[in-house]
């Protein structure tokens, strides 16, 4: 009986390597709300995550934050506190991230490791920059047809190890001019974008500032620096942010003059008419769109334009789709 007993122990010394080494390797998964978006020397952040393995042993271990200079050395070290986990156990793991010191405009390197606390070996390696929001403004034709990219401002704890996030403006035709139609609508359809980020895009406000020569010929009275402003706001349309006029203005539908507020003989509308008899009066002038507020940056889009008008629906023949012609019939 000892005799077997011996063989037995002797088997499972030899063939424990080899069953060890056929088992899958441990993998590891973590899960933390979203941080950020960040200031410049922004408050230190207590960073909450979760973290698993896919092993049926106990494993302990514990997460390490390393911030690394320019010339990758590391400058500062900070651990979480220790934590045992399997496949049937998640565990919180606390660690700083020293902002408040190391964040400047440059941004900060981050190096996250996941060690194994009984042998020092790491088991989990992340690296990411990020960055503090930087207020900036843009001229969004400037990149029609292109993009804007901000550095990451953002990030988070998931699945293997760190995701960070940086906002992205994407634009199609985004052009310097627009078009009025034959019912003489101004048509600002065409200034749209798509908005990539971990949430919605978030916004201050929106404005059209009309040429001065509008205070002439419309019922929408200047503000205290003399410009006749227009609210606008952002619709999201599947995919894309696009430009749109308030659904309740309102129009003088004998002489197309515009108005804000209700009037009597105006009737409600959701576009913007520019008073055919004054077309030529516009010729040269400038109008200037505002976004402020934009995203996490904070950004603000301001671009101006002259517009292109089509035929008149009805006039003089010179611009018009449909004139009438007098003459004498004998």
């Amino acid at each position: 009986m000892i005799f077997k007993r011996k063989r037995l122990l002797f088997l499972i010394f030899i063939l424990a390597p080899s069953f060890l080494a056929a088992l899958p390797a441990t993998k590891y998964q973590f899960s933390s709300p979203v941080y950020g978006p960040f200031s410049l020397y922004h408050e230190n952040q207590n960073l909450v995550i979760s973290v698993s393995s896919t092993s049926l042993l106990n494993q302990e271990v514990y997460g390490q934050i390393t911030i690394l200079n320019e010339n990758n050395q590391s400058i500062s070290q900070s651990k979480s506190n220790n934590v045992v986990i399997s496949k049937y156990q998640t565990k919180t793991m606390i660690i700083s991230l020293l902002t408040q010191f190391f964040l400047g405009s440059d941004g900060m390197k981050v190096v996250f490791n996941l060690i194994d606390a009984n042998n020092s070996n790491v088991l989990v390696t992340s690296k990411f920059d990020i960055y503090p929001t930087k207020v900036e403004t843009f001229d969004p034709t400037d990149y029609s047809q292109s993009e804007i990219s901000l550095f990451s401002t953002c990030f988070e704890f998931v699945n293997s190890g760190v995701v960070a996030h940086q906002e992205q403006f994407i634009f199609d035709d985004f052009l310097d001019y627009f078009l009025i139609d034959t019912y003489y609508r101004l048509l600002i359809s065409q200034y749209r974008f798509r908005y990539q980020f971990f949430s919605e895009l978030i916004y201050e406000n929106a404005y059209l500032i009309l040429p001065d020569i509008f205070a002439t010929f419309s019922s929408i009275s200047p503000n205290d620096l003399g410009q006749i402003i227009i609210p606008l706001f952002l619709s999201k349309e599947e995919q894309n942010y696009v430009i749109k006029f308030p659904e309740n203005m309102f129009v003088n539908p004998k002489t197309l003059e515009m108005s804000l507020t209700p009037k009597d003989e105006y009737l409600n509308t959701k576009y913007f008419y520019l008073p055919p008899n004054h077309l030529k009066d516009l010729h040269g002038t400038e109008f200037t769109f505002v976004i402020k507020g934009l995203g996490a940056n904070q950004l603000t889009f301001l671009w101006t334009t002259s517009f292109l008008a089509y035929q008149g629906l009805i006039g003089s023949c010179a611009d018009s789709d449909y004139c009438v012609i007098g003459g004498i019939v004998s």
